[in-house]
This record gives structure tokens, C-alpha cells and sequence, in this order.
């Protein structure tokens, strides 16, 4: 719901870990000496990087004039082990093109000062839907394998949180009332007023309206570091709150 918000089309970018020369491997998973320590830096290295490029991409904005920010950032686990990170960057316009392959290119050029490998730089135009389809496959994926993924697997703009009011926040008092509702059984309702909501189709009004209405960003008691603090992250997921909504799905789909 909230990538779908972003009224164009985006590009989604991926960052690898190095190679076998900084991360050997036996032909099918890198040796733990190597991988557990890279895994555990990255986040804080990719949030230097990202921090440095981002730099890089709001002096390009600024000069053309034009808002830009990253939509949403996902980390995934490759098969060797190594983790790496998927992002999803504006193209709705020629200056956010623009501003989006300043941005890409200096991930390019500053990847291996923070121990980061290959960065695609494809560009590949997307729409909302596919694009989160996208990440939506990569989450589902991580889940089902019980991987251990670090700090908050998600992260979108507060800019496109905003505009739809879709936050965790709403999204659990949404949950709650649902099952309030589903004990007190309200034969008054129709079945379709009582079903549980599918937040991946549904509508704006109706996340606002099973969630209270209440979607305002309040301040959390402890502030947590995450990719961009200067932007801010709107939403960010963590493993363990993924799989308690996940969980049961991935069940159903194996039995």
C-alpha cells in the first residue's frame, strides 16, 4: 500500500556483497569465519554508504529543483549467506531519473571504500504494483527460510507513510480490533464488516477506519538508528514482527 502511493514508476537497485577474494566460499555458502562478521557490520557500513551517495543525490536534486528520496530499502539474504540490500528509487519524471542515476552511481564508486560489492545500475522502469511485488516475494522468501536477518528488515519513507497512514501503529490497533470484534461476535454486522482486513489490497479509508483512525507518527520511547535519519523511515519491520504476521500463511502454503 504505501510503494503503491508513489505516483509513477521507480527502479529497483540492488547492492551485493564482495567476491570470493573478500568473501571465499565452498561453492555453496561462504565460510563463517569470513560471512559472520561481514553480516554483522553491514548494516552500520551500508548506512555510511547510503549516507554518502545520498549526499551526492540531494545536491543533484536541490539544483533541478525537484523532491527525492528512496521509497524503500528491504535487506535479503543471498545463497552463499551474504547478506544484501534491494532499494526502490523514484523514475516518475526525467529530473528523478536523473536524480535517481546520481544517486546509483555514487553506491557504484563508494561500494568498496564500505565493503560493499556489485551495485546494479540498470535503472529498469517498474510500476507501484510490480515493484512491490518485488519486495513483497524477497520478505516472503527470508521468512520461510527463518533466516536471521538484521535490525529492521523494512524500511519506507515517512514521506509515502503519510500520505497513506499505513504504520505499524495502525496496522496493530487494526489487528486488535478485529479480534475484538471477532469475540464479541456482532451478529448485527454483515460477514464482510467482520472479516479481517487485507492490508496488501485494501484501501487507504479502510486501514484509517478498522485502525481507529488514529495515524498520526507518535515518538517512540527509544529512538532506533536506522538507513537514512535525516529522511526518516516511516515504516520499519522487523524480522520477528514479519513472521508473526507471515507465520501462519507460510503454514497454510506448505500443508
Amino acid at each position: 500500500m504505501n510503494v503503491a502511493a508513489y505516483v509513477g514508476h521507480m527502479a529497483l537497485v540492488t547492492v551485493t556483497a564482495p567476491g570470493q577474494d573478500r568473501l571465499p566460499w565452498d561453492g555453496y555458502r561462504c565460510y563463517d569465519y569470513a560471512l559472520k562478521p561481514w553480516n554483522e557490520s553491514a548494516p552500520v557500513r551500508w548506512r555510511k554508504l547510503h549516507q554518502a551517495a545520498l549526499k551526492r543525490a540531494r545536491r543533484e536534486a536541490k539544483r533541478l529543483g525537484v523532491e527525492w528520496f528512496v521509497l524503500a530499502q528491504v535487506w535479503q539474504e543471498q545463497k552463499r549467506g551474504a547478506l544484501h540490500r534491494h532499494l526502490l528509487v523514484p523514475m516518475a519524471s526525467l529530473d528523478e531519473h536523473r536524480v535517481s542515476a546520481v544517486y546509483v552511481a555514487a553506491l557504484h564508486e563508494l561500494s568498496g571504500e564500505h565493503d560493499f560489492g556489485y551495485v546494479d545500475r540498470k535503472l529498469e522502469l517498474r510500476s507501484p504494483e510490480k515493484a512491490a511485488g518485488y519486495l513483497a516475494r524477497y520478505i516472503a522468501s527470508e521468512l520461510a527460510m527463518c533466516r536471521n536477518l538484521p535490525g529492521h528488515v523494512v524500511e519506507v519513507s515517512r514521506r509515502l507513510t503519510a500520505r497513506t497512514g499505513c504504520t505499524m501503529r495502525t496496522l496493530r490497533r487494526a489487528r486488535v480490533e478485529w479480534a475484538r470484534r471477532a469475540r464479541a461476535r456482532l451478529d448485527s454486522e454483515s460477514p464482510e464488516a467482520t472479516a479481517r482486513p487485507s492490508y496488501a489490497q485494501g484501501t487507504l479509508a479502510e486501514v484509517k477506519r478498522v485502525g481507529t483512525g488514529v495515524t498520526t507518527r507518535q515518538r517512540s520511547r527509544r529512538r532506533t538508528r536506522r538507513s537514512d535519519d535525516a529522511d526518516g523511515s516511516g515504516l520499519a519491520i522487523t524480522q520477528a514482527q514479519l513472521r508473526k504476521v507471515w507465520a501462519p500463511i507460510l503454514k497454510g502454503e506448505r500443508a
